[in-house]
């Protein structure tokens, strides 16, 4: 299974980067699909569409794993807070 899945590397890395993810990053990722897939997946024939991996179930186990990723790297989200009298005040004198 390790085989099939590494023949589309290159498209592994290209979804993650789709998704907005660095392409360190998705490299990084990558590997840690395959390793999850090796030890998760005991019948590698649920993966399978014919002959080949199926592309839907390896991008929603990178999706999921790229979300995981940055719901652990954004542990606080910082909203820049805007003044809106000063806006307001900035437009009225320049009128």
């Amino acid at each position: 299974m390790l085989e099939k899945l590494a023949v589309h590397h290159t498209l592994w890395i290209k979804m993650l980067v789709n998704m907005g993810c660095n392409v360190e990053t998705a490299k990084d990722l990558v590997q840690d699909m395959y390793i999850r897939l090796h030890e998760l997946v005991k019948e590698p024939k649920k993966i399978m569409y014919k002959d080949d991996v199926n592309r839907y179930y390896v991008w929603t186990t990178l999706r999921n794993m790229y979300f995981s990723h940055l719901r652990k790297s954004n542990k606080s989200i910082f909203y820049r807070m805007l003044e809106n009298d000063e806006v307001e005040q900035q437009s009225k004198t320049q009128h």
